[in-house]
């Protein structure tokens, strides 16, 4: 039997990822429904019933999520939800006039006791796609358009850092002494490492539109090979996330590549597009090759120590 059918047997047997991620998408419906008529009927209640139900529905999931154990992650996500409403509709009541980015902040802020209560992948991917979201709104509202950009990328690197903390904080397979009580798992950790690539993607490649690009360009490469070096130290190594870092660790590359060779070049720009277009291909063929010599190396190592005899 080799790896491939090894690895889907034993996902036959033990695997959970496809019923709870058909669990956290009910949620998610149910959560959404929930929401539609309480809009279809909004007009027709009173500012304090209004807030009763949103308050009373968010309880109400906490409570049925400590009760019910089967159903705790797609209660507890609901409950998640439940307070953002709250807190949004909060801010149209009031009329805080706060920006955006502090509702999400606020939002990650009260939902995290809940996510270390619950303990669940599914709740942290959710407190991810939120907190991260919370930081690119705060980058935009204090970077601006990088088409009208000054000259001054701190609040882009600080973004950066504070989306790479929360990917490594999510890590799976990092931190072992509190990985227990933490909870989260690889949905939680994918979730939050594709976010950060997209924020360092679109920063690195926005800001080679400018003429002081090389900083950026170093920042970002620094921080995504950091998140690899992560990546590589986990066993067995994430096929995804290695995928997602090498494909922005080549658009890096040719991006780079493409602003130097333009900016020097002479003539016509045929060459240089062949140039670049070779020296893509040939990125992503050693790409796709590392990441399957690793992967093959987990699958044997793993296939070794299950050999009677083998370590444990």
């Amino acid at each position: 039997m080799d790896h491939r059918t090894r690895r889907l047997s034993e996902w036959a047997r033990h695997g959970t990822g496809l019923p709870q991620a058909v669990a956290v998408s009910g949620a998610g419906l149910l959560g959404l429904g929930v929401v539609f008529w309480v809009a279809a009927n909004w007009a027709y209640w009173p500012r304090l019933a209004q807030f009763a139900i949103l308050q009373g529905a968010w309880l109400a999931c906490c409570v049925a999520a400590a009760q019910r154990p089967a159903w705790r992650t797609p209660l507890a996500v609901v409950a998640f939800a439940s307070l953002g409403g709250l807190l949004t509709y909060f801010g149209q009541t009031y009329q805080t006039g706060a920006d955006p980015w502090t509702l999400f902040a606020t939002w990650a802020a009260l939902g995290l006791p809940l996510c270390l209560a619950v303990r669940r992948d599914g709740l942290w991917a959710a407190w991810a796609l939120v907190a991260l979201t919370g930081v690119a709104l705060w980058w935009q509202t204090w970077q601006g358009s990088l088409w009208r950009h000054d000259g001054n990328w701190g609040p882009m690197w600080l973004a950066w850092a504070l989306a790479a903390v929360i990917s490594l904080a999510l890590h799976p397979a990092l931190h072992a002494g509190w990985a227990h009580w933490r909870g989260a798992g690889r949905v939680a950790w994918l979730t939050a490492l594709v976010l950060t690539l997209l924020m360092l993607g679109t920063g690195a490649v926005l800001a080679l539109t400018r003429p002081d690009w090389g900083g950026p360009w170093a920042v970002a490469g620094l921080l995504l090979a950091g998140l690899m070096g992560a990546t590589l130290r986990a066993r067995p190594r994430d096929v995804a996330a290695l995928s997602a870092q090498a494909l922005l660790g080549n658009v890096l590359l040719v991006g780079g590549l493409a602003r130097l060779l333009f900016d020097g070049a002479r003539g016509s720009d045929a060459g240089v597009f062949l140039l670049l277009g070779l020296i893509a291909m040939g990125a992503l063929a050693a790409s796709v090759t590392w990441i399957l010599r690793w992967s093959r190396a987990d699958a044997e190592a793993d296939g070794a120590a299950r050999q009677p005899g083998g370590a444990a």
